[in-house]
């Protein structure tokens, strides 16, 4: 709300220096009164001008930063015999010390960005890289750069034309040297003309410069509450007897319960609101086609708990649970083709250990070629959990939601121990379907083939990740995008 404007005076009441008194007043008040609008005014709105000469730097302050993001929107000028810089310069010192990000436009309209550190007036180029990106004389080229931290400090910048999406950081430098620059520091626009014959100087015009201090970052949750699964916390409880059940099971009372046995055969539910506990199931000989030890198509409520599912019999049809409407709490599942593979909605795996899938170098399912072990593949299916697990030692995937057979709206992986695997999370759909993914809080091992990719999302899939870690660094893990 602004200020209350000042009560009108009764002139006709004074005289001399009380006159001037009351005059004085009113031109104190109003004088304030302008400056507090002033203050709010956004001072960055108007097209503002910077001129560099041949070979020189033109800069003007617009403010302060520590932790934060600076950004401008220049129009690339006209003729001009050489290559002219655009960017910012972030935490300048009184001596001179400061980062500089820039987007260069060469005379071909060519854009390359990089990030520099000066030390005084000495620069060095952190990184760089050509964009794919040609501008002309009139467009506008928006530059932004962020800058963080102090042991190292993170830099980063990205330009792009307006009209464009923003793009993602397409630099980014973690600086530990000795000449970081830390703390707080002016923000300035920077245009530069480069020598060359013929050059003069160049006016560039800019608007919406402006500073966005970083907020104050939330207290970070612990990425895992409990301790990380393992075969003495997953499967049968220790000292628990068991009765030998020996041939299949297909349960066709609802509520069933199965409980403390040792089931010499497979699994299969074909009614609601069925348990499985304290049991381990070994599955038999000679399956002929694929199968889960447990299979359950669509029966709701199925829930295995505190349960092994090892087959006696390995083979290339065997995997471990198949389905959909299940929850898996406290299993160990290890020695098949896959541990879980979902294909349909309402699925959690929790507080789980999958593990050691079994490879075949022939597989009729892939065309006579080897099979393609994962952890967990999903399919299709909506409301879909994993959380809380130990998930490793599979060749292809921990993780692999494919999407091939439906969309996957809302897949959930948070809070797992994950290792293995060609990448070790993967993320892809086929034809027209979509899947979008939560990926949150993982700790990821260092045993994988490529050793770059724990997460692979391909284009085109949604992704909202954060606080995925190295398991032995502690550090954020990097997102593979490519196909």
């Amino acid at each position: 709300m602004p200020p209350n404007p000042p009560a009108a005076l009764p002139f006709a009441t004074f005289r001399g220096a009380a006159a001037l008194r009351a005059l004085r007043t009113i031109l104190v008040a109003l004088v304030a009164l302008a400056t507090a609008v002033v203050l709010v005014a956004p001072a960055d709105a108007a097209t503002r001008r910077l001129t560099a000469r041949d070979g020189h730097t033109s800069t003007r302050a617009i403010g302060t930063i520590g932790n934060g993001t600076a950004r401008a929107a220049f129009v690339v000028p006209g003729k001009r015999a050489s290559t002219v810089t655009l960017g910012l310069e972030l935490r300048r010192k009184g001596d001179g010390d400061r980062y500089r990000v820039r987007a260069t436009v060469a005379r071909s309209g060519a854009v390359r960005v990089a990030v520099i550190r000066y030390r005084g007036s000495t620069p060095t180029v952190l990184s760089q890289r050509k964009l794919g990106l040609k501008v002309k004389a009139g467009q506008t080229v928006w530059v932004e750069g962020a800058v963080s931290g102090s042991k190292p400090v993170t830099v980063r910048v990205r330009a792009w034309r307006s009209g464009q999406h923003t793009p993602g950081w397409q630099r980014a430098v973690r600086d530990s040297s000795a000449h970081r620059v830390t703390g707080s520091g002016r923000v300035r626009v920077v245009v530069r003309l480069s020598a060359a014959p013929g050059a003069k100087k160049v006016t560039v015009r800019y608007r919406d410069a402006r500073i966005s201090p970083a907020k104050k970052p939330a207290k970070k949750p612990a990425t895992q509450k409990g301790p990380k699964p393992s075969a003495s916390t997953t499967g049968v409880p220790r000292g628990t007897k068991l009765k030998v059940h020996n041939g299949n099971i297909v349960v066709t009372r609802a509520g069933t319960r199965l409980d403390r046995l040792d089931i010499r055969g497979f699994v299969v539910v074909k009614a609601p609101n069925v348990t499985i506990s304290r049991s381990i199931v070994r599955g038999g000989s000679g399956a002929k086609t694929a199968q889960g030890l447990v299979t359950s198509y669509g029966p709701k409520n199925l829930l295995i708990t505190d349960t092994e599912l090892r087959p006696a019999h390995p083979s290339v049809y065997v995997d471990g649970i198949k389905g959909w409407n299940f929850t898996a709490r406290r299993v160990h599942v290890t020695g098949n083709v896959d541990s879980v593979k979902i294909q349909g909605d309402n699925v959690t795996v929790a507080d789980s250990l999958l593990e050691n899938t079994t490879w075949y170098a022939h597989d009729p399912y892939q065309g006579g070629g080897p099979t393609h072990n994962d952890n967990i593949q999903i399919l299709k299916g909506k409301n879909l959990t994993i959380t809380a697990n130990t998930i490793r030692g599979a060749q292809n995937f921990a993780v692999l939601g494919a999407a091939n057979q439906g969309n996957v709206p809302n897949l959930v992986v948070n809070r797992n121990w994950l290792d293995g695997g060609h990448c070790t999370v993967k993320l892809q759909f086929h034809g027209s379907y979509k899947i979008k993914a939560t990926v949150t809080d993982n700790k990821f091992g260092p045993h994988r083939a490529v050793a770059h990719c724990p997460i692979q999302a391909l284009p085109g899939v949604t992704l909202i990740a954060r606080n995925n870690v190295s398991e032995q660094t502690g550090r954020p893990v990097q997102i593979w995008r490519k196909p």
